[in-house]
């Protein structure tokens, strides 16, 4: 019997944390009208509205955005380049109101073709969590905890109260619905 010593400690417990507060739709509303920087407001949609896992946020490219209208993406489409599992990648289908914003960010960025979207001052953005709690607390939003992934954890409460689990599991790209449930 191979255990490590670290291993052996009597009568403990995996620490659990509590289920987090998601955001509520208006929470989310009053976040985005507190957030004025276009980028910033950008980021912030885009997680809300797809999702999308924070490092696929942050790592949305210029060529992933498709504003072109089809029958599936009436305002366009996003293709997120997940790596978590092999659902991570697929095109989400975009918001009207994310399709607006996200054109206003490229023609402030003089129409890119390539590159990231979302820049902090010192270059690509590798996390929105600092943009997340400056726009919470801008809107006077109290959550016990605040971290980049509630955005995720908030857009699939509401997409499956909104379309139900198995909608919400392709949307978010989970492998099954009761990931959702």
């Amino acid at each position: 019997d191979k255990v490590h010593e670290f291993n052996r400690i009597k009568n403990s417990t995996k620490p659990v944390l509590p289920e987090p507060e998601v955001f509520t739709a208006g929470e989310m509303t009053r976040i985005l009208k507190a957030t004025p920087d276009l980028g910033e407001r950008a980021i912030l949609l885009t997680a809300f509205h797809t999702g999308a896992r924070p490092s696929e946020v942050c790592g949305v490219r210029w060529e992933h955005v498709n504003f072109k209208k089809t029958q599936a993406h009436p305002n366009g489409s996003l293709f997120i380049n997940g790596s978590k599992t092999r659902l991570s990648k697929g095109s989400i289908p975009m918001t009207s109101a994310l399709a607006t914003t996200l054109r206003e960010l490229h023609l402030s960025q003089g129409r890119p073709r390539k590159g990231v979207l979302f820049f902090s001052r010192l270059g690509p953005r590798k996390s929105y969590t600092g943009v997340l709690v400056r726009a919470c607390k801008r809107a006077g939003v109290v959550k016990p905890r605040i971290f980049a992934y509630l955005t995720r954890h908030s857009a699939a409460t509401l997409l499956t109260v909104a379309y139900g689990a198995r909608v919400a599991a392709s949307i978010l790209r989970h492998s099954s619905p009761a990931m959702v449930q």
